[in-house]
């Protein structure tokens, strides 16, 4: 007998070897404030841009995702990290975004994302229908990388009976952090003006996660703070 008799499996799943860029832009609280919806606050000042691939995964296809997130007060996982609300993303290949959009409530635009590395950098890129939207190039400042885990609260609003509620979908990470000095940000789509915001802003931070595994899919509903 199957647990479940769905063409698509139930969560959890499971990524594995996944490779990020995760850049952190200062932008400012105002900007933030109107980025969330209610009854979300931010928790700094910062922008953050997940650029990143999954080449091996269990329940769901391999895929690549470039989103941006902001940090959200009232929210914490239990391990201290603060809740993160997805503003804007761009997934590939269309079965995962599919995946994304109905069942994590995650905003996924048709988009690939490449990354490539060698000895001193690391570029990353965003394509749409083949043409570059957004590329990223970033210099090693070490030589070691550093085990990081950590339970990730990401923020959606969900519809239900009772009407639209806020869950957190609860992600279960591992993977070797290592820090960057990022040389160029460069946008080449005038439709997308946070990635624009972002391209014009100072950066904050930069790290590399290669090496990453996750669980997904184990999701909460909240009450509103």
């Amino acid at each position: 007998m199957t647990v479940s008799s769905s063409k698509q499996p139930r969560p959890p799943f499971l990524g594995y070897n996944s490779h990020n860029l995760v850049v952190s832009f200062f932008v400012g609280g105002e900007l933030l404030k109107d980025l969330l919806p209610e009854p979300l606050r931010p928790a700094n000042e910062f922008l953050h841009l997940n650029m990143f691939k999954v080449p091996l995964a269990l329940g769901i296809p391999p895929y690549s995702r470039t989103y941006v997130w902001a940090d959200v007060v009232n929210y914490t996982s239990w391990d201290g990290t603060a809740g993160r609300y997805v503003i804007e993303g761009w997934s590939e290949p269309a079965a995962f975004a599919e995946i994304a959009k109905r069942m994590f409530r995650w905003p996924a635009e048709p988009g690939e994302t490449h990354l490539h590395t060698d000895d001193r950098t690391i570029t990353s890129t965003l394509l749409q229908d083949g043409r570059p939207m957004m590329n990223l190039t970033a210099q090693y400042n070490s030589t070691s990388s550093e085990l990081i885990t950590q339970m990730l609260p990401y923020l959606a609003f969900n519809e239900d009976s009772s009407g639209s509620r806020l869950w957190a979908h609860q992600i279960a990470y591992a993977g070797s952090y290592r820090p960057l000095e990022i040389s160029e940000v460069a946008v080449h789509a005038d439709d997308h003006p946070l990635l624009a915001t972002l391209a014009a802003s100072e950066v904050h931070a930069a790290v590399e996660i290669a090496a990453g595994s996750f669980a997904l899919g184990i999701q909460t509903p909240l009450e509103t703070a």
